[in-house]
């Protein structure tokens, strides 16, 4: 039949056990887009990984949370970290009373 059709056997074999997994990971998909929308946006894998855990009793494997994550871009948002400023202006500086050092 692959030769009718013009295909390897192992691109058919390759083909035909991809079937299977499309919708594998579903329920973990709604799981995490849950966990993104009630804390809007803010855990990263970690914490999504725990908040999995605590809701279902489950172990799942961080690398596949990562995945839908980047697959679905949930990643978390991570805040702009602000530079140091000097003071403009020169502190007030009391007078020595003590005529110490």
């Amino acid at each position: 039949m692959c030769e009718v059709f013009q295909v390897s056997r192992s691109g058919y074999y390759a083909w035909r056990n991809r079937q299977g997994k499309e919708g594998k990971d579903q329920w973990l998909v709604d799981l995490i887009v849950e966990c993104q929308r009630l804390c809007k946006q803010t855990y990263g894998i970690r914490r999504v990984r725990r908040w999995i855990q605590r809701q279902t009793g489950k172990e799942v494997n961080i690398k596949a949370i990562l995945r839908i994550m980047r697959k679905l871009s949930l990643l978390s948002v991570v805040r702009r970290r602000r530079p140091y400023t000097r003071y403009q202006q020169a502190v007030h500086k009391y007078p020595n009373l003590l005529n110490r050092q």
